[in-house]
């Protein structure tokens, strides 16, 4: 691969340039932190390249890919300001929920909905809180409301997932598996350890007699497994 020409995953689809610090979303899709967080914070409540719902607690900062484009862009020359491509990179369609998908407490999609014998919905941890804060009485019909008067709503919480599911673009989804992988990795070293802790972790001898005292700061199996996908880059 020729220096002008940076892999697709080191590029922000928002910016088109070098990501010096890559965010990771819920659904496996990278972006520069400041590029995505402005995106949100002007009123946008979804992911620009799936439409599926995204919120900054939805993101996490990916320490392994900033070390790969680090090392790509040291390798090759680049200073990670002056990149840019001139690539199109299609950004995703909005995919507006449904009303009766939001919950009317957080405004978000509800994940885990609850429904009042009236037939409202809720968000379970939004509508716990508000009893808990406000007393037994529903936020929208100002009925008495106690905890024991909500049901779970299956049937909607389907529904939402099927939509979530078929209104994003599935191509740019990730599995359950793999996307846990990753998020692991990326708190992992997200932690910032120092060197001294690394090399620690890598040559610490696996003993069970040895004293939790003295054990890594870090799993080797872990490094081990950062160090490969930066080493995967070479």
């Amino acid at each position: 691969m020729s220096s002008s020409q940076a892999p697709p995953d080191y590029v922000c689809p928002l910016t088109k340039r070098l990501m010096k610090e890559p965010m990771m979303s819920r659904y496996g899709n990278h972006f520069e932190r400041a590029a995505i967080l402005e995106w949100l914070n002007q009123g946008n409540n979804y992911c620009p390249l799936t439409g599926n719902p995204l919120r900054p607690s939805n993101l996490i900062s990916d320490k392994t890919l900033q070390w790969k484009i680090e090392y790509w862009a040291k390798k090759h020359g680049v200073a990670l300001e002056e990149y840019k491509t001139n690539d199109e990179i299609p950004l995703g369609y909005v995919a507006v929920p449904q009303e009766r998908f939001i919950c009317p407490l957080t405004n978000d999609v509800m994940e885990d909905p609850v429904m009042t014998r009236d037939g409202l919905n809720f968000e379970r941890k939004a509508i716990l809180d508000w009893l808990d804060q406000k007393g037994d009485i529903c936020p929208i019909s100002k009925k008495p409301l106690r905890p024991s008067g909500l049901v779970a709503n299956g049937k909607l919480k389907w529904e939402i997932q099927q939509w979530q599911l078929h209104e994003g673009d599935q191509s740019k989804e990730m599995s359950k598996l793999e996307l846990q992988s990753k998020l692991s990795k990326a708190e992992m070293v997200s932690r910032d350890f120092a060197l001294s802790d690394i090399l620690r972790a890598l040559t610490v001898e696996d003993s069970p007699t040895k004293d939790s005292s003295e054990k890594a700061t870090m799993d080797k199996v872990d490094v081990l497994s950062v160090l490969d996908d930066v080493m995967n880059t070479i």
